[in-house]
Parts: C-alpha cells; structure tokens; sequence
C-alpha cells in the first residue's frame, strides 16, 4: 500500500502497512522534514516492539533492519542527526535479538536468500578484508540491500565488520567458510578439483584459510 510519510494518522498504518511499504516511501521522500521524521519514528517504534516480541517473523524482521539501514545509511537526502542516536538504537536492538534467537536452522535458511551466497563466495575468492564497496560494485546490488546482507551474516556469525575511516572493511569467518558451497571451495582452493577429492588435502586448506 501507498504510505504517507505526512499523515496526522500514522497510527492507521500500524495494522494496514509493514516494513517495506515504509521504505517505499522513503524511497521517494525528497528530504527529511520534521513531520515525516515523526512518523517514520512512531512506526518504527511501534514495529520494533513487535518484532522483538516475535520469534518466528524472520522475515518481518529483515524487513524492518532493512528499512531502518535505508534510513540511516542512504546518502541523499541525508537523515538529521538528532534523529541517528535513536534509529541506530533501534537497528542495534533488532540486531541483538536476531542474534538471540539465532540458531543452526537460522543460517540455513539465511543461506537460501539471494545474495548471501554469492558474498561468501566473493570474500572466499579475495582472502583478507574486503571493502564493503568494492563488494557492492562486484556484486552489482543496491547499497542498502547490500547492507542488510552483511547485516544478517554478521548476525550469524559469517562474516565479521570493521569501520577504517569512512569504508567498512569486510571479511570472512570460521563459520563462513565452513559454509560455502561446494563450487566455491573448488574455485578457491589452490589444489582444484583433484584437492577437493582429497579429504585431508581440503582440511588441512581449511584450517589454514
């Protein structure tokens, strides 16, 4: 549905809208101005209450990490400081509990969404730290998407982050590696595919990774 960043009624939206319907509208919001600030803060406040009550609304909950990502990390038009502490507040609380009630089963069906693959099989194939940049050019996704990606594999434990200056530097786990696909090892191993039929050849380039 259509989402009125402007509305005196915000609380209509609360049954009627959902996450992404407020990221439409952020989409094509021009600037910031103090009402629609408002109201994305009274949505926000409402569904991430709700999403923390919930344990079994993955989706919604990626959903709303990505709104509050587009949010505050879309360059233009720019989110006024005074409302940043809180938003990130919010994202932060999300992103724990996601991380709370993550499990094996959690990342599997992570793993299934686009993206999260081809992430760890771009970081499998440069070792060391990637810039986040450099990842969004390769890949050829939206910055926010992108985001949100890194976002959720970090919450399980795939990937680690670090800010250097003004660039997220971006690089592969433990976990992350056990958890690439079969191609994947294959591309990155300097052993090929005659390594890969070697068990303690491929274990021994695995704990060396």
């Amino acid at each position: 549905m259509s989402l009125d960043l402007h509305t005196d009624s915000p609380e209509t939206y609360l049954a009627e809208a959902g996450p992404m319907d407020l990221a439409n509208a952020i989409h094509a919001l021009e600037q910031w101005d103090d009402l629609a600030c408002r109201v994305a803060d009274y949505l926000f406040n409402a569904w991430t209450l709700t999403h923390c009550m919930r344990a079994d609304d993955r989706e919604g909950l990626d959903d709303l990490e990505y709104t509050f990502n587009l949010a505050l990390d879309r360059p233009s038009p720019a989110l006024p400081e005074a409302w940043r502490p809180r938003w990130s507040a919010y994202r932060d609380l999300l992103h724990n509990r996601a991380r709370l009630y993550g499990g094996a089963s959690d990342v599997e069906a992570l793993l299934a969404r686009k993206h999260v693959v081809d992430v760890l099989s771009e970081l499998a194939r440069n070792p060391g730290e990637s810039q986040q940049s450099r990842l969004r050019e390769t890949l050829g996704v939206s910055h926010e998407r992108l985001s949100q990606v890194l976002r959720q594999m970090e919450g399980r434990g795939l990937i680690s982050r670090r800010r250097q200056g003004r660039e997220n530097m971006v690089e592969l786990s433990e976990s992350g590696r056990r958890h690439l696909p079969a191609q994947s090892l294959v591309d990155t191993n300097p052993a090929g595919r005659e390594g890969m039929s070697n068990p303690a050849a491929l274990d021994a380039w695995l704990l060396a990774a």
